[in-house]
């Protein structure tokens, strides 16, 4: 016991954890020398303009970002009032407001900017007035005029209330050319926005360093490749002895070989190619397609262009994971969707406000026949062991599998049962 406690005390003087081993040469578990432990978030910080240069001028950034935006509205959604003629009408405004082109650019800018971006109704009133408060509810609306997609760094956050025991807690305003707008007249959407430091994650950030990794690696590579092969000219030709002389006749003789032009020797010359092998190129650029696959949450072969529509969901991970991650940004997208939509109703033409309403994203994949083959052989095995079971009966299992025709069949009762 004695001895137990002297090596504890013994530790506890050189400071060295308990719970795991150490090392006086690394310092490894030595408190104040162990390296590791003195690593720290870096608290660089981007510029909006500079993560905006970052997008533009790197493709490795840029990929992600724009194929996951136009994914989102790749096969487009509907509004679903129960009333054809209003859905019609609302589909009509949308697309006069071209809601769609904004809505990818808003997707865009929340992962380009810290601060996100800002969809932003320029309405007109019913009230006669020389000039609309924006600091106001938006109420009393005649007509949206236009959305107008505002980056990031034309917004100023302030931020919200940071008294936890009160209304409102962390909830931010924005101010934008120094006048407040209200929340009833924008969707400001941003990336896991933290009230303590007054902005949100940029996608582009993360981003930067295997962006610019790839981008350098790039041009390694390229120039590893078009070196691999030395040209090694052997002449007993005098020259003047002067670099000058000997490096124009370099010049020349690369501008020959790199052409298709024939080079003539001497007798006692010789050219020969000698090639070099170069190995592991592959590892190096599959380490950062994972990586870049890894942080911006789009697997390489997605970002390329080979995504499926058709899938089976048992050789399909990547498609299966990517059409996931989009349904779940549709979800988010349902906020702003909802704002634009509920306005619309309000507008002095339309004046339906309140209505109602879904939203319904058509399907980002469908299955394949013979994974849908699979899917329904289960759903007949339950079904079957529900109905012997007397869980279910032939018109639930008819309404959950097949609606088209038990609505065909309701609607046929209807008619017999009115005279129709």
């Amino acid at each position: 016991m004695e001895i137990k406690q002297k090596l504890y005390n013994r530790l506890l003087d050189e400071g060295v954890r308990t719970d795991s081993v150490y090392s006086n040469v690394t310092g490894k578990g030595i408190q104040g020398r162990d390296k590791l432990k003195d690593v720290r978030p870096s608290s660089l910080q981007w510029s909006e303009i500079d993560l905006l240069e970052w997008y533009a001028g790197l493709i490795f950034i840029s990929r992600p970002i724009d194929r996951r935006a136009n994914d989102i509205y790749r096969e487009g959604f509907e509004i679903l009032t129960g009333d054809e003629g209003l859905d019609k009408a609302i589909r009509k405004r949308l697309d006069e407001l071209e809601f769609e082109t904004h809505a990818i650019q808003h997707e865009k800018n929340k992962d380009i900017f810290r601060r996100g971006s800002v969809m932003f109704m320029a309405t007109t009133s019913n009230d006669v007035v020389t000039q609309i408060d924006l600091s106001t509810k938006l109420a009393n609306v005649n007509r949206i005029e236009s959305l107008n997609i505002i980056p990031a760094y034309e917004v100023t956050v302030m931020k919200g209330n940071d008294d936890p025991t009160t209304a409102n807690y962390n909830i931010p305003s924005l101010i934008i050319r120094g006048k407040e707008i209200h929340r009833s007249r924008f969707n400001w959407h941003v990336n896991n926005y933290i009230n303590k430091l007054g902005y949100g994650i940029s996608l582009v950030e993360q981003l930067i360093e295997v962006g610019s990794a790839m981008d350098i690696a790039l041009w390694s590579l390229a120039t590893m490749v078009y070196e691999a092969q030395i040209k090694v000219v052997k002449s007993n030709a005098k020259t003047d002895g002067t670099k000058f002389n000997i490096q124009t006749f370099i010049n020349k003789l690369k501008s020959y070989i790199n052409s298709q032009s024939v080079v003539l020797l001497g007798e006692t010359e010789s050219f020969d190619k000698q090639n070099l092998t170069i190995t592991g190129l592959k590892d190096v650029t599959d380490y950062f397609e994972r990586v870049h696959g890894f942080i911006s949450g789009i697997s390489y072969n997605i970002s390329s262009g080979q995504g499926k529509r058709v899938i089976s969901l048992a050789n399909d991970p990547e498609n299966v994971s990517y059409a996931t991650l989009i349904e779940h940004s549709q979800e988010q997208a349902n906020k702003y969707i909802s704002l634009v939509v509920n306005t619309i109703l309000a507008e002095k033409n339309i004046n339906k406000a309140g209505t109602k309403f879904e939203i319904n994203w058509l399907p980002l994949t469908i299955v394949d026949d013979n994974t849908q083959a699979d899917i329904d052989l289960k759903n007949s095995q339950a079904d079957t062991n529900y109905f012997n079971m007397q869980v279910k009966n032939s018109e639930d299992i008819q309404k959950e599998r097949f609606p088209e025709i038990a609505e065909k069949e309701n609607e046929s009762l209807i008619a017999e049962a009115t005279g129709a």
